[in-house]
């Protein structure tokens, strides 16, 4: 959200804005940098397997 003072002082907003696109060339700079040393990219998969438990504290019952 905008101050009062960036509201009526253009110059602060162009500085703000100039900010912005500095920290972000210099973040794309930075990916292709990280990229650029890696060989190839790897993915990993991983997932999360949920047995079902009986909490009647009963006997399960075998299918036959």
């Amino acid at each position: 959200m905008n101050t009062m003072t960036e509201l009526l002082n253009a110059d602060l907003i162009n500085q703000k804005i100039a900010d912005h696109r500095a920290e972000a060339a210099a973040w794309r700079r930075a990916q292709e940098a990280t990229s650029a040393s890696r060989s190839e990219r790897t993915w990993s998969l991983s997932a999360v397997l949920r047995v079902p438990v009986l909490r009647h504290g009963g006997q399960a019952t075998k299918a036959i």
